[in-house]
C-alpha cells in the first residue's frame, strides 16, 4: 500500500495542507498548545488540530517539541508544518533527518524540503540512498529531490542506481532525468551502453534523450543503431537524441524520417533539422511544408523562419494560403524575418483567423517600413482586441513615419479604435499629433479623453495647459490620470490643480494626487491636505 501511495508522492505533499485545512479540530488552540507541550498522549491528535486551526503561533511551538517523541511523532510534526508554509520548519526538519534514520522520517523530511526548496540537505540524502536502498518509496522521493536538487555530487550515486539493473524501471529513469540536470557530457561511458538495452526500451529511449541534451557527441553511432527499430520507445527518443546533439553526421538520419509514416515521427525530424538554423537545411524543411499533418507544416515554417535561406520564401508564401490556422501563423511569423515579402503579408491581413492576422501584424512590424503604416493602422479598428494591440505595438516600431497614417483614427466611429490611436500617437512620442489629441480632450468617450490625455503626458515637451483641462474632466479616472501624469512628468507648475482631488477626489484620485506632490517635493508631508496647501502657497507653485 506505501509503495502506491508514495509513487504519487508529489500529489500527498501538495494535499497534506488542504487536507489540514478542512479538518474539524477537536480541541482549541490554547488546548493543543497544551498538549503538545506536556507530551500527552494526545499530541498527535494535537498537531493535526494545530494544523487544522491554521494559526501561525503554532509553528514554534511545534517545532520546540517535534525532536523529543520518537519517530512517528516527528513525522506527523514535520507533514503538518508544510501546512503553514513557514520557512523556519527547515532547520529544525535538517536535524530531524539527521536524527532519525527510519524510512518513514526520512521519506517525510525530504519531500517536506523539496516542497520548501531546501536544497542543502543534499549529502544527507545520497547518504541515506543507499542505506534504504530496499525501499523503492524512499528511494523515489529521494530521487525527486535530487531532481530538484541538480548538485553535481549526486552523480556517482545516480549512475549507479541506473547502471543496476535490479533497480525498477521508474528509479532508472528518474536517476537518468536527475544525470540531465547536471549537463555533463563526462557521463558517456556509462550512458552509451544503455541506449541498446534492449531489456528494457523506455530505459534505452530515456538514456537516447539524455545523450542528446548533454551533448555525449559519441553516442551518435548508437542512436542510429536504434532508428529502424519499429518501437516508440527507441525511435522517438533517439531522433531527438540526434536532434539534441546537433551534429552534421545525424543530418543524414534525420532527414530519413521526413517520409515515414508515423507524423510523430515526422515531427521529431522536422524540429532535429530546423534546430540547426542551417540555410543549406532549408530544402528538408521546405519538402515538409507538403507534409499531410498541420503540425508538421507548421513546426517546418517556424524552422524556415530561423534557417536565413531566401529560398524559403516562395515555399512560406504559399503555407500563408494553408487550410489550417496554425501553419498560416508560423508562415506569416517566419515571413517577418524575410524581406521582400510585404504585399502577401499585408493581404492576409485580412485572414479569418485572428492569430493570424496578429502575427502578420507583428511580422510588418518587425520591417520598420512605413509603407506599412495604412494597413497597420486599419487594425486598429479590427475586431479582436489582440489584434489592436498588436497594431499599436508595431506602429509604434515603425516610427514617426507612422503618424500620418494613424491621425485619422482620432476621428473614427468607434471609441475603442480612437482610444488605440491615442494610445499609439503617445507611444509614439509624436509632437505633431499634439493639437488632435489636445482636441480629443473633448471627446463624448472617457477611454478616448484618457489615452488622449495619457498620450499628452509621454511628448517631450507635455503641453501643461492641455493636461491641466484633465483635471476639471467629469471622469474621476480622466482626473485620476491627469494627476499620474503630473507625477510621471514631474509637472511642478501643475502642483496646486492637485489640491481639489486631496479633498474631494475618489479613492484613487486621492492616492494619485498624494503621489504626485510627494514626487514634487521630494518628501512626504502626510495626507493631510492643509499641510500640502501650505507647501504650495510657501513654494509658489
Amino acid at each position: 500500500m506505501r509503495k502506491f501511495t508514495l509513487c504519487l508522492l508529489c500529489c500527498i505533499c501538495s494535499l497534506l495542507p488542504c487536507a489540514a485545512q478542512f479538518m474539524k479540530p477537536s480541541m482549541s488552540y490554547d488546548q493543543a498548545v497544551h498538549e503538545l507541550q506536556t507530551m500527552s498522549e494526545r499530541r498527535l491528535n494535537a498537531i493535526w488540530d494545530l494544523g487544522a486551526i491554521g494559526d501561525s503561533r503554532a509553528v514554534p511551538v511545534i517545532l520546540d517539541v517535534m525532536l523529543n517523541g520518537d519517530a512517528e511523532f516527528c513525522r506527523n510534526c514535520v507533514a503538518i508544518l508544510m501546512n503553514f508554509d513557514d520557512r523556519r520548519a527547515v532547520p529544525m526538519i535538517l536535524k530531524a533527518l539527521d536524527k532519525y534514520q527510519e524510512i518513514q522520517v526520512s521519506e517525510e523530511c525530504i519531500a517536506v524540503l523539496d516542497y520548501f526548496k531546501d536544497y542543502t540537505a543534499t549529502p544527507t540524502v545520497l547518504r541515506r540512498l543507499p542505506q534504504h536502498k530496499q525501499d523503492e518509496n524512499h528511494t523515489l522521493a529521494a530521487l525527486y529531490y535530487l531532481i530538484h536538487a541538480a548538485d553535481p555530487a549526486m552523480k556517482g550515486a545516480m549512475l549507479d542506481l541506473v547502471g543496476d539493473t535490479k533497480n525498477s524501471q521508474r528509479v532508472r529513469v528518474l536517476a537518468l532525468e536527475a544525470l540531465e540536470t547536471l549537463h555533463d557530457p563526462s557521463i558517456g561511458a556509462q550512458i552509451i551502453p544503455l541506449i541498446n538495452e534492449k531489456e528494457n526500451p523506455v530505459v534505452a529511449g530515456r538514456a537516447a534523450l539524455l545523450a542528446g541534451r548533454v551533448g555525449i557527441r559519441e553516442a551518435i553511432a548508437n542512436l542510429v543503431q536504434l532508428l529502424p527499430v519499429p518501437m516508440p520507445y527507441r525511435q522517438l527518443p533517439a531522433l531527438q537524441g540526434l536532434a539534441g546533439l546537433q551534429d552534421p553526421a545525424a543530418v543524414e538520419p534525420l532527414a530519413q524520417f521526413l517520409s515515414v509514416d508515423d507524423p510523430e515521427l515526422r515531427l521529431a525530424a522536422v524540429d532535429g533539422l530546423a534546430a540547426f538554423r542551417q540555410p543549406e537545411l532549408a530544402t528538408y524543411l521546405i519538402s515538409s511544408l507538403g507534409d499531410g499533418d498541420a503540425v508538421v507544416r507548421a513546426h517546418a515554417a517556424t524552422g524556415l523562419g530561423n534557417c536565413g535561406s531566401a529560398s524559403a520564401v516562395p515555399a512560406l508564401l504559399k503555407a500563408l494560403k494553408d487550410e489550417h490556422a496554425a501553419v498560416r501563423t508560423a508562415a506569416a511569423e517566419a515571413l517577418g524575418k524575410y524581406r521582400g515579402a510585404r504585399k502577401e503579408l499585408t493581404a492576409r491581413l485580412a485572414d479569418a483567423s485572428a492569430e493570424v492576422r496578429a502575427t502578420v501584424v507583428q511580422a510588418l512590424g518587425a520591417t520598420g517600413d512605413p509603407t506599412c503604416a495604412p494597413a497597420l493602422a486599419a487594425r486598429l479598428a479590427d475586431a479582436d482586441a489582440g489584434v489592436r494591440a498588436a497594431a499599436a505595438t508595431a506602429l509604434a516600431r515603425l516610427g514617426e513615419g507612422a503618424v500620418p497614417a494613424i491621425l485619422p483614427l482620432l476621428k473614427a466611429g468607434k471609441p475603442v479604435v480612437r482610444a488605440r490611436a491615442a494610445e499609439t500617437l503617445g507611444r509614439l512620442k509624436a509632437t505633431p499629433a499634439i493639437p488632435a489629441l489636445t482636441a480629443r480632450l473633448a471627446d463624448p468617450s472617457p477611454l478616448v479623453r484618457l489615452w488622449a490625455l495619457s498620450a499628452l503626458g509621454e511628448m517631450p515637451q507635455p503641453p501643461q495647459k492641455a493636461i491641466k483641462q484633465g483635471f476639471k474632466d467629469a471622469d474621476p479616472a480622466v482626473r485620476t490620470e491627469a494627476a499620474r501624469v503630473v507625477d510621471r512628468r514631474h509637472l511642478t507648475a501643475l502642483a496646486r490643480a492637485l489640491l481639489p482631488l486631496l479633498t474631494t477626489g475618489t479613492r484613487p484620485e486621492r492616492a494619485a494626487a498624494y503621489a504626485a506632490l510627494c514626487t514634487l517635493a521630494g518628501k512626504d508631508l502626510g495626507p493631510t491636505p492643509s499641510a500640502w496647501e501650505a507647501w504650495v502657497k510657501e513654494t509658489g507653485k
